[in-house]
């Protein structure tokens, strides 16, 4: 049996998924923020900080690079979609197993790809999709 959502419960779902529900934890850390979400687009930083902070409270813009210079609990990477994301140090691995394969990828983005592509890749019968639950367990 599926998951029936109205489309205010999904709208809801998503935004609590996403950490703008108003009920950010204070003082939360960058790098959890980060993980909780799985990344943070970062083609342009200035971006990327407000997203962090749209989702804490009394975080400053010193807390996001004190996490990517000094702990490097954030690492600066092309992984979802070909473009710079930050990501929690500790996930950088596995999504880059799943984002990726090592043909041809030598630190350029991957070539854009079709939606199609990425369904038929991540099929669980597909060598990619057993690769993913490999990784991912």
């Amino acid at each position: 049996m599926g998951l029936a959502l109205s489309e205010e419960g999904a709208r809801r779902v998503r935004v609590q998924g996403q950490l703008l529900d108003g009920r950010s934890t204070p003082r939360r850390s960058v790098a959890a923020v980060v993980s909780e979400i799985v990344g943070v687009q970062a083609q342009d930083l200035t971006a990327a900080e407000l997203s962090i902070r749209a989702r804490t409270r009394g975080l400053v813009r010193d807390d996001i690079y004190q996490a990517l210079a000094d702990t490097r609990s954030l690492v600066l990477t092309w992984s979802l979609r070909g473009t710079r994301h930050l990501h929690h140090a500790d996930d950088v691995r596995w999504l880059l197993a799943l984002a990726i394969t090592t043909r041809g990828w030598r630190g350029e983005p991957p070539p854009f790809r079709t939606a199609a592509f990425w369904l038929r890749r991540a099929s669980p019968a597909s060598p990619y999709g057993r690769r993913s639950r490999a990784v991912t367990r």
